[in-house]
């Protein structure tokens, strides 16, 4: 396993002790929405540094107060647990033909 797949997979290990269904699979984030989906990171090889983009992913079809609620719930779990930059609404492509309503977290770490 590479670097960058256990830093993915250190982040999603903090999540899920912390009670957060979470995942750097996007196989297993389509089938188990609520989730945050770990994604690979930005490389700043000048800082040393990873900035990761997760998304909180919604069960919920766009446009909903349901998925606005459900995100909420989300980015609430995720904000103490990590610490967290940005959180910036989005429509996330999850699979081919599968588009969900989603926050994009923006976290950064060292390497």
């Amino acid at each position: 396993m590479g670097r960058l797949r256990a830093a993915a997979d250190a982040l999603v290990d903090q999540l899920v002790d912390a009670g957060i269904v979470a995942t750097a699979d996007p196989s297993v984030a389509a089938a188990n929405r609520p989730c945050v989906l770990v994604t690979p990171p930005a490389i700043d090889y000048t800082q040393r540094t990873d900035t990761w983009r997760l998304a909180a992913l919604s069960s919920h079809p766009a446009g909903t107060l349901a998925a606005v609620d459900e995100l909420d719930q989300l980015l609430d779990q995720v904000e103490p647990v990590l610490y967290v930059e940005a959180a910036d609404p989005a429509s996330y492509a999850l699979t081919a033909g599968t588009v969900v309503p989603a926050y994009l977290i923006r976290v950064t770490t060292s390497h």
